[in-house]
């Protein structure tokens, strides 16, 4: 396997295999992942109807690691993710052509006083409500489909307690004469002033060059903090949109106006075990004059903010896998607990709001979701979940109906 994979890592980087010393302090590591969901009255939130289907899902990622010299480092990452349980075997010889390199990129140590990678790359945080370029949630239909990474540079300066990154990238390359490519850019500043309170800053931007009219120029600035303060840890999050949106026709404009907004908070306390209580507020602004020249709806860059397995993970008909507060007010409330005598045992109920900032029709208030997953760690490789959920619409229906949707989820980790 380790010969395997750092063959790979080599064709990926340089495209030939010229000498044995690339493999340096090589390193390797990975994950067999398996999902597995039955979902009900989704299409149609019809009991009488019969909607009910599920997927097994598989996911297998191979990240490899070495030193090109001192100063360089490579990074590799191959994924597989193309089969279903109940497809046809694959072959062996056709096997390899089902991977894909999602990440292949050189790291390069303290050049001009920074640290830069270059190369295609992951990029975010995963639940992040701006930006996000990295492998789905477990709990989503999208394991089954590559991560959307980003080609291009990120750098890293820190002093102290200061730290600055940067992002020059591109999202889609169109390879033609004319500019049709997607490039996102961006620079964020972090603070880490004392455990109480770490403030931090953002600012991206997104330039889609492939319209019809001229370039859509998207722009998400933004503030964060977050802290510990007497046993309770919280965050809070603003972003605002500028920028224009000309990708409408060859003489409309319209100015981004949208923000958005998080608050969460959670506290630890031991009794019979380890508790954890959590609470959370997140919403983005929608857009209630679509006639005006401005667009007042919060628009992302590419963000996961998934709350609840339903919205947030396999959808509905209606509204879909929501993944933006594009047009969203949502709450949710939850606890987690793992028993003293039983600690490889922990257990997570979360109940969840959902709302249209601004009504879509009639509709405002759309439904609640209510959430049980049950993880148990068998150690620090292996780790399985199971989950139950239903989304309990209220204005929102299909038809006229309105019956709950329901979900029943298994998924596997196994790490090596």
């Amino acid at each position: 396997m380790k010969k395997v994979i750092g063959m790979l890592a080599l064709v990926a980087l340089v495209g030939n295999i010229a000498n044995a010393e690339l493999l340096k302090n090589f390193k390797y590591n990975g994950s067999i992942e398996g999902q597995g969901f039955v979902l009900n009255n989704a299409l149609d939130f019809d009991t009488d109807a019969s909607d009910k289907f599920g997927e097994v899902n598989h996911r297998v990622m191979i990240n490899a690691g070495f030193d090109l010299n001192e100063d360089v480092a490579a990074t590799v990452s191959a994924v597989k993710c193309n089969r279903q349980m109940g497809d046809a075997p694959e072959k062996v010889n056709t096997l390899i052509d089902q991977f894909q390199f999602e990440q292949a990129y050189l790291t390069l140590k303290g050049v001009i006083g920074l640290d830069h990678q270059i190369g295609r790359q992951y990029y975010g945080n995963d639940g992040d409500i701006v930006i996000y370029y990295g492998p789905a949630n477990w709990y989503t239909r999208g394991m089954n489909a590559f991560a959307v990474a980003l080609d291009g540079w990120t750098s890293k300066w820190s002093k102290d307690k200061l730290g600055v990154t940067a992002l020059a990238s591109k999202q889609t390359e169109a390879n033609g004469v004319i500019n049709k490519d997607i490039d996102v850019y961006g620079v964020t500043a972090s603070y880490d002033y004392s455990e109480i309170v770490k403030p931090a800053a953002y600012y991206y931007e997104a330039k889609d060059y492939n319209t019809a009219a001229k370039v859509d120029d998207l722009q998400v600035i933004g503030v964060k903090v977050n802290g510990k303060y007497v046993g309770v840890e919280y965050g809070a999050e603003y972003a605002m949109n500028m920028g224009m949106d000309r990708n409408l026709t060859s003489t409309t404009n319209k100015d981004y106006k949208g923000s958005a907004m998080k608050f969460n908070a959670a506290y630890g306390y031991d009794f019979l075990g380890k508790w954890n209580f959590m609470g959370e507020y997140a919403m983005g602004t929608g857009d209630k004059n679509t006639a005006d020249s401005s667009d007042k709806s919060f628009q992302d860059i590419n963000a996961n903010y998934r709350p609840g397995l339903i919205l947030g993970g396999m959808g509905v008909t209606a509204i879909g896998g929501s993944s933006s507060l594009s047009n969203l007010t949502t709450w949710n409330v939850g606890a987690n607990w793992t028993p003293e005598k039983l600690d490889k045992l922990n257990l997570c109920v979360k109940y969840y709001d959902f709302s249209y900032t601004e009504k879509v029709g009639t509709v405002d208030h759309a439904g609640t979701e209510a959430n049980l997953v049950a993880t148990w760690t068998h150690s620090q490789n292996v780790a399985l979940k199971a989950g139950l959920a239903m989304f309990m619409p209220d204005e929102l229906k299909i038809g006229g109906k309105d019956d709950s949707v329901k979900l029943a989820s298994l998924y596997m980790n196994v790490k090596f």
